[in-house]
């Protein structure tokens, strides 16, 4: 099953139990509400915990209402007149493509840049200061970033060769070789910057256990394949090569790479400003 489906199904189970809505947004967002009315240029909602309380959202923001009982109405429309447009199909990729890059990407060196270029535009109090951080983040948001470099992951470790695995980088997604592996007590396996240790011997699906836990099914999550492990990043690498697919997922990591270097930008700018105010005070 891809993420998506793995996220529909979450959500139609807790439907399920609650009796609940969702709200599917074209930013790849889910809401839970506990019921919703479209009338006419409108969607009309109310939230669980206010079942009494109704608030309206423009119906262009929403891709899809997913009801109760698991029937879903889409609510995009694509404009005829515009040869560009997404089809139905075509969005429901790029939304995809958005939410993959929103579990996937993990990027603190914007971050901290950010910083160094708040701390130094504070030597600007005039105008030019202030433009220093959005400035910044015009300049690192209007690259695109690499798919295959984002979703590719390093396997290392004993455990690796139990499993099947060589060691080295792989993109997207890796199976092994031994059918039914156990891995021994203390072998450690690798994956990426984080490595687990298996404090008994352990079996395939226990071992999937541990790996989805370590990872929170985030960054590489495992799953049983014929027997086989398989780790994995994107679980619609059928998608990686489509454009829409694709754009949702770069346009998403552009807008994080914007968002974190505004943001860490100007914490810098004025954290430098005051202190520099106190220096200048100090020294008078």
């Amino acid at each position: 099953m891809n993420r998506f489906f793995c996220t529909l199904f979450f959500i139609l189970v807790i439907q399920s139990v609650s009796g609940q809505d969702t709200l599917l947004f074209l930013t790849g967002k889910n809401i839970i509400v506990s019921s919703v009315d479209l009338p006419r240029n409108t969607i009309s909602y109310s939230h669980t915990h206010q079942p009494h309380t109704y608030k309206t959202i423009d119906p262009e923001r929403v891709f899809s209402v997913i009801y109760k009982d698991g029937h879903e109405r889409i609510v995009y429309k694509t404009d005829s007149l515009d040869p560009l447009d997404f089809k139905v199909d075509e969005m429901r990729n790029f939304i995809y493509g958005v939410q993959d890059a929103k579990q996937l990407y993990r990027n603190h060196f914007f971050k901290v840049t950010g910083l160094a270029v708040g701390f130094g535009s504070a030597y600007f109090l005039n105008f030019y200061g202030i433009v220093g951080p959005p400035a910044y983040s015009t300049v690192v948001g209007a690259f695109s970033p690499n798919m295959e470099k984002i979703l590719t992951f390093k396997v290392s470790g004993t455990a690796s060769e139990e499993l099947g695995i060589s060691s080295g980088k792989y993109i997207n997604e890796v199976i092994g070789k031994t059918k039914s592996p156990v891995i021994k007590k203390n072998q450690k396996l690798k994956i990426g910057h984080a490595s687990i240790t298996f404090q008994e011997d352990t079996g395939i699906d226990s071992a999937i256990t541990v790996i989805n836990s370590k990872f929170k099914c985030s960054l590489v999550h495992a799953a049983n394949d014929n027997g086989a492990i398989k780790l994995i990043k994107s679980n619609t690498p059928h998608l990686i090569n489509q454009p829409p697919y694709r754009e949702g997922f770069e346009k998403r990591v552009r807008d994080y790479k914007i968002r974190s270097a505004m943001i860490s930008g100007f914490i810098g700018l004025v954290v430098s400003s005051i202190a520099l105010s106190v220096l200048l005070e100090d020294d008078n």
